[in-house]
């Protein structure tokens, strides 16, 4: 009788083990989850310039295999978008049709309605077989009123679901076809309503477009143009144009990615990653070295990415290791230390708490040097510099230049004076400059600049 205790307490927890790990079983027959999503009041403007909404399916594999929409695999709990959109005057989308995950692009905060049901694999083949035919160019026209996405998507949609599922496809033939689509899906018991950025649906990361002979033509982001600005013994810096928005001025270019390699050594790829901005210098360099470099244009939102293709290909040799730079505006966002290894000013002294970067171990010298206090040795834009030589220049202005001409380099870079002082008997004066929490103090006497000091923290100075 014990036994028989133990065996039945064996039994029952072993169904309540089953109990807690048991995972949803679709009809045998089920593969996909086909959803058919809408959102009528957005900030997606079509070719008209006019706010619009939009609709589009979603297809999620529920089954344990890869599953294939017009040759494009969707892996096991993977989602893909697929719709219609019209043509763009912007060259990322430039051919109206059938797009695959365009709906990736889409990074507003909208409200999107949505009704879903488990599909066959017939029914999965037959939306693959009708959506070549759907994807004809537009030859430059908009969104017509029997082709649109919202068309297409209930097309597909009724075509596969059962019909307490289906929706009247004269109900949302008209203008305002997504806003109208809305109010059909509102009125399924079932439907969810999300935020599109809540539930963004896509878990792949390609964009394709569908053509007429139902050939996946990849999506991918204009690439940009890379130039060079300043080249030391050490660094490179670089600039680019940015790529354009993706489609109706929506959504921007996310980052960027910066590759180089030594010209010698191909297979040694480094990469930089660039967030903000479209410029950036490469660090770490060889001396008299030739490295080649690339640029491309990423767009991401949380897991997903597309990239464009690589820039045009930039080949530089950095200078010999003697070789420094000569131009302080250059060099304004390291610390006094780095600043001042790249303007060769490499014999550092100090002076109680002060530390002095020099050309000779000296400021007696008369030459140019920066200067810093210990509390702010690793702090970056917290020191300061003064000229007293033409080996350096400020914003343009050098030592020996006559006081206009350096007026007019600086006022091309944004400085404006603050004040200005002059005295007549000896000839000579200085203009105090500001450009944001810069300040810079310019002496000249006989009409020679023969003092530049730069205050490069955060506005102590003349504020």
């Amino acid at each position: 009788m014990k036994q028989r205790s133990y065996i039945i307490k064996g039994v029952i927890l072993t169904l309540l083990v089953t109990l807690l790990n048991f995972t949803p079983v679709y009809a045998s027959n089920d593969v996909a989850k086909l959803s058919l999503h809408a959102f009528g009041n957005s900030l997606l403007l079509n070719s008209n310039g006019k706010t619009q909404g939009h609709a589009f399916l979603t297809i999620k594999n529920i089954s344990r295999k890869t599953l294939y929409f017009n040759d494009y695999p969707i892996k096991p709990s993977h989602t893909l978008s697929v719709s219609i959109w019209p043509d763009s005057t912007n060259d990322t989308f430039k051919y109206g049709g059938v797009y695959i995950n365009r709906e990736l692009f889409v990074d507003k905060d909208i409200e999107t309605y949505s009704i879903s049901q488990n599909i066959s694999a017939e029914s999965l083949e037959k939306i693959e077989a009708a959506t070549p035919s759907e994807s004809y160019y537009h030859d430059g026209s908009t969104d017509c009123l029997w082709h649109n996405c919202t068309t297409y998507s209930l097309k597909m949609w009724n075509a596969v679901v059962s019909k307490d599922y289906r929706i009247s496809a004269k109900t949302v033939l008209f203008a305002d076809a997504p806003k109208k689509l809305v109010k059909e899906i509102r009125k399924k018991s079932n439907y969810q309503k999300k935020t599109f950025i809540q539930d963004k649906p896509i878990y792949t990361t390609d964009v394709f477009h569908i053509n007429k002979n139902k050939d996946l033509v990849p999506v991918v982001i204009k690439a940009p143009t890379l130039h060079s600005s300043r080249v030391s013994n050490n660094s490179v810096k670089l600039s680019w144009t940015s790529s354009k928005k993706m489609y109706h001025n929506q959504t921007n270019v996310t980052a960027y990615l910066v590759k180089y390699n030594t010209t010698s050594n191909p297979n040694d790829s480094q990469e930089l990653y660039v967030k903000d901005g479209f410029h950036t210098t490469v660090k770490n360099l060889k001396s008299n070295t030739s490295y080649k470099f690339t640029v491309t244009a990423l767009y991401s939102k949380g897991n997903y990415r597309v990239q464009s293709s690589d820039s045009n290909t930039l080949v530089i040799t950095t200078k010999s290791a003697n070789t420094y730079e000569t131009e302080l505006s250059e060099v304004l966002n390291e610390t006094a230390s780095e600043a001042s290894k790249q303007l060769g000013l490499n014999k550092p002294f100090s002076s109680g708490r002060t530390v002095y970067y020099t050309k000779h171990g000296s400021t007696k010298d008369r030459t140019c040097f920066i200067t810093c206090s210990f509390d702010n040795l690793n702090q970056k834009r917290k020191w300061s510099f003064y000229a007293f030589d033409d080996s350096i220049s400020v914003y343009g202005a050098k030592i020996g230049m006559t006081e206009n001409s350096a007026k007019q380099k600086l006022l091309k870079n944004k400085w404006k004076v603050f004040t200005r002082y002059y005295n007549k008997a000896t000839d000579s004066g200085f203009i105090i400059y500001k450009r944001g929490t810069y300040s810079m103090h310019v002496s000249q006497k006989h009409n020679k600049l023969n003092q530049i000091s730069f205050f490069n923290n955060e506005g102590l100075y003349y504020s």
